[in-house]
């Protein structure tokens, strides 16, 4: 058991997003959207990391705008 850390978690999501792995963008899009432990919901950084999960082939994208 590791211990839960979100913000090691965003990091280790961004670094995947960034080499194209959707999923890792779509993540990013639901921590924002619904806030985390000590991360506050951000509606403009969810839509971010959605729409990035769409352009890299992420098939079921919550729709927020």
């Amino acid at each position: 058991g590791v211990e839960k850390n979100i913000l090691a978690s965003i990091q280790w999501y961004e670094k995947s997003a960034s080499q194209g792995y959707s999923v890792a963008s779509n993540n990013l899009g639901e921590i924002f959207f619904a806030g985390e432990d000590n991360i506050s919901p951000d509606r403009e950084k969810a839509i971010f990391w959605y729409k990035k999960a769409e352009e890299q082939g992420f098939a079921h994208v919550r729709k927020l705008d």
